[in-house]
C-alpha cells in the first residue's frame, strides 16, 4: 500500500488500523474525515517510510474525539498525539545532506537520516569498521558518483536496494571481504560501471538491470568468473 488517496470520500470512522505498509509515506487522503464515531482505537505501526500524519489532524484536534488506544510505532516518524493534533508538527521533513557525502565509520552510516531519497552530490563509502548499509535503503538517487572503497569488512551492499540512478560514476574498489553485490539489482541508469581489485567476488549479479551505461570496466578481480 503506497497510498490512502482512495479513500478521499471518508467522512466517518470508528478506529484506524495501518501496518506494515513499507511505501506508505503519508496519511494523505484521509483529509475529509470530520468525525470519529464512538471511542477510537488507533494503531499504526511499522511503516517504515510514513512521517506525515497532517491529513487526520483537524479531526483529532475536535474535543469530542475520544481515543481508547493509541499506538504508532516503527514508522519514520512516531510522534505523539498532541504531536499529530498540532499542524507544526504533525510531520516530520526529513533534512538530507547538501553536496557530497562522505561516509569513513559504521557510526556516520548510521546516522545518515532514514527517509532520505535523494543525494544531490556523490556519495562515498569509505571506513574500515563499515559492516552494514541498511541506514541507506531509502536512497534512490545520487546526482553524482557512487564509490564503495576500501570498506575491508564490507561483504555486501544490502541497504542500496532502493538505488535507481547515479548520474555519474559507480566505483566499487578494493573492499577485501565483499562477494556478493545483488542489492544493486533496481540500479537502471548510470554513467560509468568500475570494479576493481576486488579479489572475493565471483558474479556480478545485481547490475542485470541497468538499462543504460556508457562504459562498464572491470578490472584485476581476480575471482570473478561469471559476467552472465
Amino acid at each position: 500500500l503506497s497510498s490512502l488517496q482512495p479513500l478521499a470520500n471518508l467522512t466517518t470512522i470508528g478506529g484506524l488500523f495501518l501496518t506494515a505498509n513499507q511505501a506508505l509515506t503519508s496519511l494523505d487522503g484521509l483529509e475529509n474525515i470530520v468525525a470519529i464515531d464512538g471511542n477510537m482505537e488507533f494503531r499504526i505501526t511499522q511503516n517504515t517510510l510514513l512521517n506525515d500524519f497532517c491529513a487526520i489532524s483537524n479531526a483529532f484536534a475536535s474535543e469530542t474525539t475520544a481515543i481508547s488506544a493509541f499506538n504508532v510505532s516503527g514508522n519514520a516518524y512516531n510522534p505523539t498525539l498532541e504531536q499529530i493534533q498540532d499542524q507544526e508538527t504533525c510531520r516530520f521533513v526529513v533534512e538530507c545532506p547538501t553536496g557530497d557525502v562522505l561516509l569513513t565509520s559504521q557510526a556516520e552510516v548510521d546516522a545518515f537520516p532514514r527517509g532520505c531519497m535523494t543525494i544531490n552530490g556523490s556519495l562515498t563509502i569509505d571506513g574500515a569498521d563499515i559492516i552494514d548499509l541498511s541506514p541507506l535503503q531509502d536512497v534512490s538517487y545520487v546526482g553524482g558518483s557512487v564509490n564503495i572503497i576500501r570498506n575491508k569488512s564490507l561483504i555486501n551492499l544490502e541497504g542500496l536496494n532502493s538505488l535507481t540512478l547515479v548520474n555519474d560514476s559507480l566505483y566499487i574498489f578494493d573492499n577485501d571481504a565483499l562477494i556478493d553485490i545483488s542489492s544493486l539489482d533496481q540500479l537502471m541508469l548510470v554513467d560509468e560501471v568500475i570494479i576493481r581489485e576486488e579479489d572475493e567476488l565471483t558474479n556480478v549479479n545485481g547490475l542485470e538491470g541497468i538499462s543504460l551505461v556508457n562504459r562498464m570496466k572491470l578490472d584485476e578481480n581476480l575471482k570473478l568468473n561469471d559476467i552472465s
